[in-house]
């Protein structure tokens, strides 16, 4: 069996200009999930999937091993994760029982820790594992302003906070799965996916530029705990 981790890091992220190569603490921000995996010491090879040359070049610095760069009709904004990885499933000849890790190359929070505890809770019938973690404040008391003030959710109108269902959220940093769920495309929030729960402060989706400063200090913070 076959262990191997790709890095999709696509060129022309439109929030952020180059968001996947951004300078964070003095590395580019693909950096990171990559050495979080070489370190890992789980995978055969860490593989950068990307558009432009300019990020295999930095990702290739780093340890990333390449192939190709990515057709472009995976390269635009509407392709998804799984048409990606089933791509590279194929171009990697990987075997159904093989596993491969799908990372983001704006996983700068990645740890070996959750790579590991992910290997692990990969077993059996399992498709994939991945990463979540509980929403900070309850969806169910989520409301809109378009038209004044609009509860979502009003049967929860009055419903107490601590009596709300706890509700989780994708936290973006890993997607372990078996090679053969990636080449059919299955999906992954489904009952045969386990989730990793991480806490918040592990996380950080990262759109706006206000998003990066909190991925900043959360970095800052662990590194510091980790001391």
């Amino acid at each position: 069996m076959r262990a191997i981790a790709i890095v999709l890091a696509r060129s022309s992220s439109k929030r952020i200009k180059n968001k996947n190569i951004i300078d964070f603490f003095n590395k580019p921000m693909l950096a990171y999930p990559i050495e979080a995996a070489l370190n890992s010491k789980l995978f055969e090879k860490v593989f950068i999937s990307s558009d432009s040359m300019e990020y295999v070049h930095l990702a290739k610095n780093y340890g990333a091993s390449f192939l190709n760069l990515r057709p472009k009709v995976l390269a635009h904004d509407r392709a998804t994760t799984l048409e990606v990885m089933a791509y590279h499933m194929k171009e990697l000849e990987l075997k159904d029982e093989d596993i491969a890790c799908c990372l983001y190359g704006t996983s700068a929070l990645l740890q070996e820790k959750h790579l590991k505890n992910a290997f692990e809770m990969l077993k059996g019938n399992t498709d994939y594992v991945f990463t979540c973690s509980p929403f900070s404040a309850s969806p169910y008391r989520s409301f809109s302003l378009e038209n004044g003030v609009q509860m979502a959710f009003k049967e929860h109108l009055n419903t107490r906070t601590q009596d709300l269902k706890t509700l989780y959220h994708d936290a973006g940093l890993l997607y372990m799965g078996k090679a053969q769920a990636f080449k059919e495309m299955r999906p992954i929030f489904s009952q045969n996916s386990i989730a990793l729960e991480l806490s918040p402060l592990e996380v950080q989706d990262i759109d706006t530029l206000e998003d990066l400063e909190l991925a900043k200090l959360k970095y800052s913070r662990l590194k510091n705990a980790c001391q």
